[in-house]
């Protein structure tokens, strides 16, 4: 009887305790600041800055396909006017190029078409959201099939302004 009970209260610690406390989703500290603005640097002429939005969706159309259609139906879905938009690659799939030419009519869009950010460290192999603060990137979320449901938080939270809380590391 006591082991069913230890049994059953296991169960309901690990439930409840995996549940988050809020539908928040928090970036994580972005550590390749100085390769990121040596990209920007040599491949727009741009300081980190100069970027008009201070939120950043870096999308490579060589990373996975479902991350890269999931990502521009939400950027296109959420219309929100605070995001730049970096292309990098050459987008090959039909719907991709179909996509591109309607965000580029919504949003602030840079094209890198040689892929130059694979020449940095810079963690961007898959859709990214980076936030930038002054002339830092502040925090990034990066987006795949995986964790759709909070990447669909993360759009949301960018089209409301909420997106740039980082979440309190504790040492």
């Amino acid at each position: 009887m006591k082991i069913r009970f230890l049994f059953i209260y296991y169960i309901f610690i690990v439930v409840f305790s995996c549940k988050p406390e809020n539908d928040e989703v928090y970036l994580l500290e972005y550590p390749f600041n100085e390769d990121f603005k040596g990209y920007l640097r040599s491949t727009f002429e741009l300081e980190v800055n100069e970027i008009e939005n201070q939120t950043l969706v870096m999308i490579p159309f060589e990373s996975c396909t479902p991350c890269v259609d999931s990502t521009l139906k939400e950027l296109i879905a959420i219309k929100a006017k605070n995001i730049s938009i970096f292309f990098i690659g050459q987008p090959v799939r039909r719907n991709h190029l179909e996509s591109m030419n309607i965000i580029t009519n919504t949003y602030s869009c840079y094209l890198d078409s040689l892929s130059q950010i694979f020449k940095y460290e810079s963690n961007i192999g898959s859709p990214t959201v980076l936030y930038r603060i002054e002339g830092q990137i502040e925090g990034f979320y990066q987006l795949s099939a995986q964790n759709w449901v909070e990447a669909k938080k993360v759009f949301n939270q960018i089209s409301h302004d909420q997106l740039y809380k980082k979440k309190e590391t504790k040492n």
